[in-house]
């Protein structure tokens, strides 16, 4: 779910703050911006691929939904409860009206339109159909299509095998192979194992890096709000080795820090200014307990972790990190990171016996919208509608930093 406002044209005035969240150079996240949006362009594009892999339609029940009284009521509990055991079934379904049936093409016992196809329709029981369409679903069922009431999910079938119900799961078919996305929609970590029924050969795509994996499909974790993208095909492509990290790990619990630039936000201006000051000791957790809640910006974490044999390769956790960071080790760029797993990975020549780990981390302009008074002052007109919700939901994305201690798997 992306909710990226505005980029405005303007650099001051009142035009930033009454549309947020927003993005300026000023904000402390906007350097961390071109990473999102190239794993959002990679995703948009690999979702975009061929057709949907969706065979099952459930009918929207809108003559029930509309009676009003206690059978609206009655239907509308019946249909959520109906969708949300079809997802926990990983079976992904479209909704499907009156409109659909009559101008969808019968063609061997699938209705279409367009690409999508559907040999499958789940019916809420007793729901209350036209008479039009009770006849094509009736020729629908004569020409080879299936029918399923909400009473008899254990007829449907899995889009994948996937022994985790909190997982979401949906599939593109493409003219070489088959993209399987997996999702983790809760708020913890989830682990499952996943198989396929299609064969060929299994690759995992990383749309954070653009890059190709042979994957690991049995124990996966995600974590809260983290993918998975599986792509299964006949041909054959240069992949790498997924790193399993079971021979070591260093928890690393000292840290020393230092501000690097700081957000003003004043009476109609928003201004960075660069920070010019030494490390100091410094701890995990929400900096706003030793910094100020007010404060919006970027902080650098330095790390400092010896090896007595240098590992091949080594994996980077950061653990939970509010909002977006990027990361040096050794002063080698590995990269940015805006959200879940904040995990990367380095190995060669950056190792060495001793390594220093430099994190820099943003936060977001919440901080100082929720402590900036003056945008309080104008009125709805000028200042816009979403100012008061906006300063609510930035009042609850304050906690910032590395929240956790840092590890180091190899």
């Amino acid at each position: 779910m992306f909710n990226a406002m505005i980029i405005p044209y303007c650099r001051d005035g009142i035009g930033i703050g009454n549309a947020r969240p927003g993005f300026i150079p000023e904000f402390p996240t906007w350097r961390h911006l071109s990473f999102f949006n190239k794993y959002a362009a990679r995703l948009s594009y690999l979702s975009s691929l061929g057709v949907p892999g969706i065979t099952c339609a459930v009918y929207m029940p809108m003559r029930d939904l509309w009676a009003g009284g206690q059978r609206a009521k009655d239907f509308e509990v019946r249909f959520d409860n109906l969708i949300h055991a079809l997802e926990k079934l990983h079976c992904p379904v479209d909704l499907m009206d009156d409109d659909f049936l009559e101008t969808a093409e019968l063609s061997g016992g699938v209705l279409s339109t367009g690409t999508a196809k559907y040999n499958t329709i789940i019916l809420l029981k007793g729901a209350d159909i036209p008479l039009k369409s009770r006849q094509i679903l009736d020729t629908f069922v004569k020409a080879g299509g299936k029918i399923i009431y909400d009473d008899e999910l254990s007829r449907v079938k899995p889009c994948a095998n996937i022994t985790n119900e909190k997982i979401a799961v949906y599939k593109r078919i493409l003219e070489n192979g088959v993209l399987y996305f997996l999702y983790n929609e809760g708020t913890k970590d989830e682990t499952f194992n996943v198989s396929f029924v299609e064969e060929g050969n299994l690759y995992e795509i990383d749309a954070r890096r653009g890059e190709l994996f042979y994957p690991k499909t049995t124990n996966v974790t995600l974590t809260s709000g983290e993918e998975r993208i599986y792509f299964i095909t006949d041909s054959q492509f240069d992949a790498k080795a997924t790193s399993l990290y079971t021979q070591g790990e260093l928890v690393i619990k000292n840290v020393e820090m230092k501000k690097s630039s700081e957000l003003e936000i004043g009476n109609l201006y928003f201004k960075k200014h660069e920070c010019d000051e030494g490390f100091t000791k410094g701890k995990f957790g929400d900096w706003c307990k030793f910094y100020n809640e007010g404060f919006s910006g970027e902080v650098i974490y330095k790390a400092e972790f010896d090896f007595d044999t240098i590992p091949e390769k080594i994996e980077i956790d950061l653990g939970c990190v509010k909002y977006s960071c990027d990361i040096t080790l050794n002063d080698i760029p590995l990269g940015m990171l805006c959200f879940t797993p904040f995990t990367c990975t380095a190995g060669g020549k950056i190792l060495k016996k001793h390594n220093t780990l430099l994190v820099r981390v943003a936060n977001t302009p919440a901080n100082q919208f929720v402590s900036a008074t003056f945008l309080d002052e104008f009125p709805p007109n000028i200042i816009g509608p979403y100012h008061k919700i906006a300063k609510q939901f930035e009042s609850e994305s304050l906690e910032s930093g590395i929240l956790n201690s840092i590890k180091i798997r190899w």
